[in-house]
This record gives C-alpha cells, structure tokens and sequence, in this order.
C-alpha cells in the first residue's frame, strides 16, 4: 500500500473488481484488501515479532485496497500463533470481523458469502456483540466470539 496506495493502480484495482475481476493475493496480499489492514508492526513492543500482548494502541492498523468493507485480514495466522494480535484488533475495532487465514489457505469472496479454501484453518474473531472493557494498560472483552472455519466452511461477511 505505500506504492500503490492512492495511485491509479489502486483506482484500476478496485474498479476491475467492481466490475466483475478476480483479485488474488497471498500473505500480505491477502491483508491489503480490506479497507482496514494490518501492517505487521507494534508501537509498543517493535521488537517482539510473538505478538505477546493484548494491550491498547499497539497494532498498527493502515489503509488498505478496501475491497472488503468490514473485514481485517491477518495472514500465515496459526502457524506464526497470531491469535493474541487479532484479538487486540478485534477489540480495538469492533465494528469489523477480524479473519486471521493460515498458511496454504484462502477465503473465497463472492457476494456476501466467504469459502474457506486451501488445506488450513481460518479463525475468526468477532467482538461485535462483545462487552468490551478497554483499559489504558490492557484490553478486555466479554463474550467475545472465535470461531475456527475449516476448509469448504463458509460464512457471511458482516
């Protein structure tokens, strides 16, 4: 997104797939085609890659393409054990489903129904019915919802 990012390239992307177009994107790919994306980085903990907090204003959230509305992608998800970082987003942005993809698995987006493809999980975090307790020093939530999609599972975007 720093390249593309309000550029006629991302103008040509969203327009060919409103216009009917297949968008793919793997890793990082996958990420940048919600309107909210994460970029990777912490501003409190920048070196610890685990992800090992669930606190306030750490994650860093940018622009995306903006092809899915209401949705925040998390990429290589289980295998890099991202949960506590979706968690936090989660929390942080209610109002979007956050789906956290695994390796050598995709979400096939069509309409307002999602498949699960590929040979991994995708778990979705959902705090939109979540009694949510911010704090300045943690995050908390009550009844917050996760659910683990397994290959061929679908559900609706929100």
């Amino acid at each position: 997104m720093d390249i593309v990012g309000g550029t006629t390239i991302q103008e040509t992307i969203v327009y060919a797939y409103h216009n009917g177009a297949v968008i793919a994107g793997t890793s990082a790919g996958a990420a940048v085609m919600s309107k909210l994306m994460i970029s990777g980085r912490q501003h409190k903990f920048p070196d610890d890659d685990r992800y090992s907090h669930i606190v306030p204003k750490n994650i860093e959230i940018t622009d995306g393409l903006g092809l899915v509305k209401k949705v925040i992608v998390d990429q290589h998800f289980v295998k890099r054990e991202r949960l506590n970082r979706l968690i936090a987003v989660s929390i942080e942005n209610p109002d979007y489903l956050c789906a956290g993809i695994d390796e050598s698995t995709a979400l096939l987006i069509s309409g307002d129904s999602v498949t699960v493809c590929g040979v991994g999980q995708v778990i979705l975090v959902d705090a939109s019915k979540a009694k949510l307790n911010p704090s300045n020093s943690l995050l908390g939530a009550k009844g917050l919802k996760i659910d683990v999609l397994l290959p061929g599972e679908r559900f609706k975007l929100p």
